[in-house]
């Protein structure tokens, strides 16, 4: 992500923000998440963009976004820059954000599930996996994309819950998979293409296309 602000900023250019974000969730929630530290962004300002992908505007909505970042970048590039120096003393920090997992406020959850993942904390694997359950969209689905950044060591506990959990929680799981992109994730995957409940088929079919 720096490496890319710093490229926009030096030739002048949001193409370059707009290719590094091209079709990629994962990295558009990262960016929103950094420029929500930096410029007050209304709610419905970062649903749109964080949604952008998943519209039938999305290619203007993926200009308008590399548009904003590199109005910005002055004030976001020190925030990733301070960023960057928290997670290179990231397991002293990682330890500080566990309790926020469990926060009341489903914003704190989100940054923390956010930044456990970033910091590939392999101890906030269960904790992520919990979140799956939250009540709050935006946090389950931060945990998903955190959770798939651990790869297949996150598979051994997420295979526990998935033995006890239901069909919305599959769902999720089914998604995580996909992204692990593994030979044994693939095989989990298709462990549920003949499930009991059709949403969770209809799930496993979605994610095992994407292998």
């Amino acid at each position: 992500m720096s490496q890319a602000f710093y490229e926009a900023l030096t030739q002048n250019s949001p193409g370059i923000i707009k290719r590094y974000l091209e079709n990629d969730d994962y990295k558009v929630h990262a960016v929103l998440s950094v420029i929500a530290r930096a410029i007050s962004l209304e709610y419905h300002m970062y649903k749109r963009y964080a949604e952008m992908y998943s519209s039938d505007k999305k290619e203007n909505l993926a200009n308008d976004f590399a548009g904003l970042v590199f109005h910005y970048l002055d004030k976001t590039l020190p925030v990733l820059e301070r960023w960057i120096e928290d997670i290179n003393h990231s397991e002293e920090v990682a330890e500080r954000l566990m309790p926020h997992v469990v926060d009341i406020d489903p914003a704190v959850r989100k940054s923390a599930a956010y930044s456990l993942g970033q910091m590939n904390y392999r101890p906030a694997i269960r904790e992520l996996i919990s979140l799956f359950n939250d009540p709050h969209l935006w946090v389950r689905d931060t945990a998903v994309l955190s959770l798939a950044l651990f790869e297949d060591e996150a598979l051994y506990p997420l295979v526990l819950s998935l033995m006890r959990e239901g069909p919305s929680f599959k769902i999720l799981a089914m998604d995580v998979l996909a992204r692990i992109k593994s030979d044994q994730s693939k095989a989990l995957v298709e462990r549920y293409l003949n499930d009991a409940d059709e949403s969770v088929r209809r799930a496993a079919r979605q994610a095992f296309s994407r292998f």
